[in-house]
């Protein structure tokens, strides 16, 4: 069953861009099916920003993860990220096939 995991970023623009520039090519070379960087463009939230990767299973999540804790451009990319933006909030969805 796919999932998507959606994680909304406040803080700096030309940091959230350049994390997802370096890590959506790693995030598809371990195993996810896609990456993508949104903005928001109305509401509360406006002008923060969305990821959006998509994984087959939970199991290839998981497997995915564990391979890029062990990738150093990936936690290097996440840790100059993490100085200068803030992960708002995470939701996993689940696909439900009808």
């Amino acid at each position: 069953m796919p999932i998507t995991v959606i994680t909304r970023y406040s803080g700096d623009p030309e940091a959230i861009l350049q994390a997802a520039k370096v890590n959506a090519p790693l995030l598809l070379k371990h195993g996810a099916t896609e990456a993508r960087l949104l903005r928001i463009g109305t509401g509360g939230h406006f002008g923060q920003h969305v990821t959006v990767v998509t994984y087959n299973s939970y199991a290839d999540y998981e497997a995915v993860g564990a391979r890029l804790m062990q990738d150093a451009t990936y936690k290097n990319q996440m840790l100059a990220l993490g100085k200068a933006a803030v992960a708002e909030d995470r939701t996993i969805y689940s696909e439900i096939p009808y």
